[in-house]
């Protein structure tokens, strides 16, 4: 299976997008939250993103994450977003 659209996975640590390398699809990005408390780090890498004009304004994105950021297995958040003006991330809703 190949996916129709870009998988970006983002971690601070190098290790960890070295072994992402090996993830048909998806492409590592090299992202450090560090200082930004969970509420804000899934606006702060859609904008880090937008940056790097790898998102448009218009985009959606599905985003995981977890409440306590950096914890193995943690995973417990889904959010639908949209990229806005100037890579503000709108929410469309939580799961």
């Amino acid at each position: 299976y190949r996916s129709a659209v870009p998988i970006y996975a983002l971690s601070r640590r190098e290790a960890a997008r070295r072994r992402m390398l090996l993830l048909r699809d998806v492409i590592p990005v090299e992202f450090d939250p560090h200082g930004v408390d969970a509420a804000h780090a899934a606006k702060a890498a859609i904008q880090h993103l937008y940056n790097q004009s790898r998102l448009a304004e218009g985009d959606r994105v599905i985003l995981t994450h977890g409440d306590h950021t950096g914890q193995h297995g943690g995973t417990n958040t889904l959010k639908l977003l949209r990229v806005g003006a100037g890579g503000v991330a709108e929410g469309l809703g939580d799961l």
